[in-house]
């Protein structure tokens, strides 16, 4: 009565649903490990973030090449703004709207200098190629 279950055809069917579970089940897995991943990830970026800043004398050799896992931890810079060596980085994309990063040398106590990236500006409106406005830098410490 169910010998045409034994047939090629209906064989050939089975292995194939036996395939496609198999993937269902290989990419829910992979899903699963992808959201341990990002979970992680999201762990360390608030743990590092959340954290007490680090002073600059203890992590300065780690700005050349920073670990992965100390990624998004503060650092305390004592110093202040070079204004005159303020630039404005075009074509800075964010969330799909055009706009610029302003970046400024910051001169720490001790000589040296850091770049820092005080953010996103949109494009102006007033004059084509520049922000409207760029904010002064807060003073620093």
């Amino acid at each position: 009565m169910y010998r045409f279950l034994f047939s090629s055809k209906w064989l050939g069917y089975l292995l194939l649903a036996a395939i496609f579970a198999a993937a269902c089940v290989g990419l829910g897995r992979w899903q699963m490990d992808r959201r341990a991943e990002t979970l992680a990830e999201i762990s360390r970026v608030t743990s590092n973030y959340s954290a007490a800043p680090v002073p600059f004398a203890e992590v300065k050799e780690q700005f050349s090449s920073l670990a992965p896992e100390r990624e998004w931890t503060q650092v305390e810079l004592k110093g202040s703004y070079d204004v005159a060596g303020q630039r404005i980085v075009r074509n800075r994309p964010l969330n799909g709207q055009p706009g610029y990063e302003v970046v400024v040398p910051f001169r720490v106590e001790t000589g040296e200098t850091v770049i820092i990236d005080r953010g996103w500006l949109p494009i102006g409106n007033n004059n084509p190629g520049q922000p409207d406005t760029v904010p002064a830098p807060r003073r620093a410490l």
